[in-house]
């Protein structure tokens, strides 16, 4: 009598499913969450609603929701009763879908999931097999038990793999929110600091270019002078790109066109410099005086 009870048991948690959160990690909260039926037809728009609780069973209100369904992301709030809720689009696929839910407010989180069936049920053979009146009236018959127990052995297998997967899809998730706090404090910084783009004039500039060795004075001014234009061409056509409606990455790819240089133009450039250098370390005839370490030795009378 009382393994015909457990196979009943066990029967039943096959046959029946429910589409509540699910998470077996201790997280920092406790998320509930359901649609308002099981089960919609194709075309529907399904609505889900939960509440995430403290482990004192109090509501956290504010507390930031993500929801991913059916390659659907969007993110929402607890109200003040911790209740947050979402209403997704007309859903045209049939099939049963996974929900995950990430529940995250300041540094603590959560993740759950659940379960919604779209369209007419789709079951797998071993779902129509274990399902059968075969199995169902067969409960006496020990090859029929061990059967149902490895099956039970397979559905909790699998949900230990589900459970890897949210974990998984937690830990990215908070990757991801790491880079953005990461970006955040960055443009923070800058913000704060407002870095400029560097200075080539004023008396700074001068008292630079002034205590350069003659010899590579030329030089190091060509360098500075074609780094400057070349920035400011640069900054030039990513903002036209933004002003006339381009994305974002077409900024960015003219702006990186404009600072690149060709080989071709670089061996101009040395070259150009080069000669410069050349012209600087000719010494004027005409000059009355020598350097010959630090002493000056004038022409005599």
């Amino acid at each position: 009598m009382l393994k015909n009870v457990l196979i009943l048991a066990v029967l039943g948690l096959v046959l029946f499913g429910t589409t509540t959160a699910y998470g077996a990690t201790l997280w920092d909260f406790v998320v509930s969450a359901k649609f308002d039926s099981e089960r919609i037809n194709l075309y529907e728009k399904p609505t889900i609603t939960g509440k995430v609780l403290n482990h004192a069973m109090k509501p956290v209100p504010g507390a930031e929701v993500q929801i991913r369904f059916a390659g659907a992301s969007v993110t929402t709030t607890t109200n003040a009763t911790g209740v947050f809720s979402h209403q997704f689009a007309e859903q045209t696929i049939p099939g049963t879908f996974i929900v995950n839910i990430y529940v995250k407010d300041g540094e603590k989180r959560a993740v759950a999931k659940t379960t919604l069936r779209v369209g007419e049920e789709q079951v797998t053979f071993n779902e129509l097999y274990y399902k059968s009146e075969d199995v169902v009236n067969g409960q006496d018959n020990p090859y029929r038990a061990l059967q149902l127990k490895h099956y039970q052995k397979h559905l909790e297998e699998q949900q230990k793999r589900l459970q890897k997967q949210i974990e998984i899809e937690s830990k990215k998730l908070i990757l991801e929110e790491k880079r953005q706090i990461a970006q955040l404090k960055l443009e923070e910084a800058i913000r704060q600091k407002q870095p400029g783009y560097g200075i080539y004039s004023g008396y700074k500039y001068d008292d630079y270019i002034s205590s350069l060795n003659p010899k590579a004075k030329n030089t190091i001014t060509s360098q500075l002078n074609y780094t400057k234009n070349a920035f400011e061409e640069a900054q030039y056509a990513m903002k036209q790109v933004l002003d006339n409606g381009g994305t974002l990455q077409e900024a960015r790819e003219a702006y990186f066109a404009k600072l690149a240089i060709t080989k071709e133009q670089l061996e101009s450039f040395d070259n150009s410099t080069a000669k410069n250098t050349s012209e600087v370390k000719k010494q004027d005839p005409k000059s009355p005086k020598k350097v010959v370490g630090l002493s000056v030795k004038g022409k005599k009378q």
